[in-house]
């Protein structure tokens, strides 16, 4: 029932209390209207401590901690993989190894190279991308497996 049905309910029974006194109905009625307007006090209540719990929520200062705490170790997961992304882009030891001695080579090319001294430059600087392209490929795990297999082999020399 609505809280305008009350109203209403309660009208009719004022009305017909006084014609039909002993009437099993009405009073059925009277007190199913009762029970319907405590059920509807107490859902009300209810209703309204849970707002108001809901308003004051956020003022708590464990709910506050809570979410910092949520704040802070996003963060911290932010950074911890663009920490691992940053090292990622940096080439393994043999790799700058490989690419030291590459341009180690290219310079005794187009040191030696005497009239042939522009094509020496150019030659060198493609051998050096095309040789480093390759290290990189040769070397660098294709999956989690080679990586795993590559970190046994290490340990195995």
């Amino acid at each position: 029932m609505l809280l305008g049905d009350f109203d209403a309910c309660e009208e009719l029974l004022q009305k017909l209390l006084p014609l039909q006194p002993e009437d099993a109905g009405v009073k059925r009625l009277a007190a199913e209207l009762a029970r319907a307007r405590l059920k509807h006090a107490a859902k009300s209540k209810r209703m309204g401590a849970k707002l108001l719990e809901a308003i004051d929520a956020d003022d708590r200062p464990e709910v506050k901690a809570k979410e910092a705490r949520k704040l802070v170790d996003i963060a911290e997961a932010k950074a911890d993989s663009m920490e691992v992304w940053l090292w990622s882009l940096l080439p393994s030891r043999l790799m700058v190894l490989i690419a030291a001695s590459l341009i180690a080579i290219s310079v005794l090319v187009i040191i030696n190279s005497g009239q042939y001294f522009r094509e020496a430059i150019i030659a060198s600087f493609l051998v050096s991308i095309v040789g480093y392209a390759l290290a990189s490929v040769i070397l660098e795990p294709e999956s989690e497996e080679d990586e795993k297999l590559q970190k046994v082999k290490k340990k195995m020399t």
